[in-house]
C-alpha cells in the first residue's frame, strides 16, 4: 500500500479543485465508479410515490480499484445528475437540470466558480472493470440528509489506494430527510447492511474486511453498524461526528449506552474552528472511555464542521462569493491533513503497514492516543458458537470469563432469556436432557427472576424423571408468576406419581 507524501504539503491555491483531485496522482490504482440502483424489498419506504413502488429505493455508489482504459470520465456534474434520481431511480432530465440550476443559483455561490466545479473532470471512470483482488472495504455513512457524494473526493482517494468504497444517501425511514433519532439511526444502519450485501455480489472477495466511516450524524450509524457486525469490522472512523460532541445523550436510551461497546479501533477527526453556538468537543463520551480498543482523536485547528465532507467543503466555503484566501487555504490544508491521517490509520489496521498515526508529527493539529486498556469481551456470536457447537459447559466458561471482567455486560449482551430457552428445547429435541438442564441453569444465573425459565427447567427435570428437582423448579416458577397454571398442573401431576 502506497502512502501519499510530498503532495500533501504542496502550497494550496484558493478554490483549486485540481489540488484535491491531484491526491490520486501517482496512486497505485485507477479508480472506477458504479451506481447500483435497486429496491430493498424488505422495507416499505413511501406508500404513495411517483413510481408506484412502495419499497425503499436504493442508490449505492461504489468506487473501486479498476483496470483498463477510462471510456467515460466522470465530472462533478455527472455525480449530481445521477444523484437527482435517488427517490425514483428513473432518469428525468428536467429534474436533473433543476437540481443543477438550484445548486449554481444559490445566493451565496459564485456562478463562475460553480460552473468550473461542475465541469471538472475527475480521475474516475464510469463502469470500468473491477481489478481482481481481495481489497478491504469501506462503508461511508454521510451526514444528516446528505447524499452519497457527500465526500466523493475521499471515496475516490481511498479507492485509488486499494479500498472498495460504498455509500448511500442519508435518509430516514420513509422520507428523504434524516430524522435525528434512533429511528433515523436504524434506517441508516440497515441501509449500510443492505449496501454491503449488494457490493459483495459485485466484488465477491475471498476475505472480508469492512471498515466504517461516518461524517457528522453518520458517525453514530457507523458505530452502531460496527457494534452489530463486529465480526467483520476492522476499524471505525468519525469525521467531526456526533460521537465527539453529544454522543452520550443520544446513546443513553439505546442498547449501547456507553463506550464499553466499542470493540474495534476508533479514529475521531475533530474540527476546532467552531462557532460559539456549537456544541463543544466532549472527549469524555466516546474517546476517553474507550477501553476495549485503540482510540485516536485528532483535533484540527482550522477545520470547520461541514468541511470534512468534500461536497460541502466546496458548496459552503470554496465556491462562496465572500471566501478569503486564508480561509480557503486553511480548509484545503485541513482536509488534506485529516485524509492523510485517516488513510494512514486504515492502512495500519488493514494492510499491516508499520506506520501509524502516532508517528506523524506536525503543526495545526493535535493527536491524542489512547491504547486498549482491557481485554475485549466476547460477544453474543462467540457465546452462541460455544453453546451450539461445544455445549453448555464451554458456554458457561465463556460467560464466567466475561462476567469476571464486566458482570453487567455479560448478563445483558451475551444472550437473552428467550434464546436460552429455545436452545434448551433444541437440546431436548436431540435427546440431550442434561444439556437442556445445564443451558437453563446458565440462563437462570443471568435471569433469576424469569418464571418461564423455571417452568422450562421443571419440564426438563420431569423428562429426566428427577421429580424432586422438577417440583422445586415449578414451585419457583409459580412463586414468580402466581398465574402459571401449567406449573400448578405439573406439581399436582408429579405429586400423584410420587404417591
Amino acid at each position: 500500500m502506497l502512502l501519499l507524501c510530498c503532495m500533501w504539503l504542496t502550497p494550496l491555491p484558493a478554490q483549486d479543485l485540481d489540488i484535491l483531485t491531484s491526491l490520486q496522482k501517482n496512486a497505485p490504482y485507477k479508480v472506477g465508479f458504479r451506481l447500483l440502483e435497486t429496491y430493498d424489498s424488505t422495507r416499505v419506504y413511501q406508500i404513495k410515490n411517483a413510481t408506484g413502488n412502495p419499497f425503499r429505493p436504493m442508490q449505492i455508489a461504489v468506487w473501486y480499484p479498476a483496470e483498463g482504459k477510462i471510456k467515460t470520465q466522470l465530472t462533478v456534474e455527472k455525480y449530481l445528475r445521477m444523484g437527482a434520481r435517488v427517490e425514483t431511480l428513473a432518469k428525468d432530465a428536467k429534474n436533473e437540470t433543476a437540481k443543477l440550476s438550484e445548486f449554481v443559483n444559490s445566493s451565496h455561490i459564485d456562478v463562475t466558480k460553480a460552473k468550473r466545479f461542475l465541469d471538472h473532470k475527475l480521475a474516475v471512470g464510469l463502469d470500468m472493470k473491477i481489478k481482481p483482488g481481495d481489497f478491504p472495504m469501506v462503508l461511508y455513512a454521510p451526514g444528516s440528509s446528505a447524499h452519497w457524494y457527500d465526500n466523493f473526493l475521499l471515496c475516490q482517494l481511498l479507492a485509488s489506494q486499494g479500498y472498495i468504497v460504498a455509500s448511500a444517501a442519508s435518509r430516514s425511514l420513509r422520507s428523504p430527510g434524516m430524522s435525528l433519532n434512533w429511528e433515523g439511526v436504524e434506517s441508516q444502519v440497515r441501509d449500510m447492511e443492505y449496501m454491503l450485501s449488494k457490493v459483495l455480489t459485485l466484488t465477491k472477495p475471498k476475505a472480508l474486511k469492512v471498515n466504517v466511516i461516518g461524517r457528522s450524524w453518520g458517525a453514530i450509524s457507523a458505530l452502531v453498524f460496527a457494534i452489530r457486525n463486529e465480526g467483520i469490522v476492522q476499524s471505525i472512523a468519525s469525521l467531526d461526528g456526533t460521537l465527539s460532541y453529544n454522543a452520550q445523550a443520544l446513546f443513553k436510551d439505546s442498547p449501547y449506552p456507553n463506550a464499553d461497546f466499542v470493540r474495534k479501533p476508533l479514529f475521531l477527526a475533530v474540527g476546532k474552528k467552531r462557532s460559539a453556538r456549537a456544541t463543544p468537543i466532549n472527549r469524555k463520551d466516546y474517546f476517553e472511555n474507550v477501553k476495549y480498543a485503540d482510540a485516536y482523536q485528532a483535533e484540527y485547528d482550522e477545520m470547520r464542521h461541514v468541511a470534512f465532507g468534500s461536497y460541502f467543503l466546496y458548496y459552503h466555503y470554496l465556491l462562496h462569493k465572500g471566501i478569503d484566501t486564508k480561509t480557503s487555504n486553511d480548509l484545503l490544508e485541513g482536509y488534506q491533513l485529516y485524509t492523510k491521517h485517516l488513510l494512514t490509520y486504515l492502512n495500519y489496521y488493514n494492510q499491516k503497514e508499520t506506520t501509524n498515526i502516532e508517528a506523524i508529527k506536525g503543526e495545526k493539529y493535535q493527536i491524542t492516543i489512547q491504547k486498549q486498556s482491557s481485554v475485549p469481551l466476547p460477544n453474543y456470536q462467540d457465546f452462541s458458537y460455544q453453546l451450539e457447537v461445544n455445549g453448555p459447559r464451554a458456554a458457561r466458561q465463556l460467560y464466567k470469563q466475561a462476567k469476571a471482567i464486566d458482570s453487567t455486560y455479560a448478563k445483558k449482551e451475551l444472550f437473552n432469556a428467550y434464546y436460552m430457552n429455545a436452545q434448551a428445547y433444541r437440546y431436548l429435541s436431540r435427546g440431550d436432557k442434561q444439556g437442556a438442564i445445564e443451558t437453563l441453569k446458565l440462563a437462570l444465573d443471568a435471569f433469576p427472576k424469569k418464571a418461564n425459565l423455571y417452568d422450562s427447567l421443571g419440564e426438563m427435570y420431569y423428562q429426566q424423571q428427577s421429580y424432586k428437582s422438577s417440583i422445586k423448579a415449578y414451585r419457583k416458577s409459580l412463586k414468580l408468576n402466581p398465574k402459571n397454571k401449567n406449573a400448578e398442573k405439573m406439581i399436582t401431576k408429579i405429586l400423584q406419581i410420587k404417591d
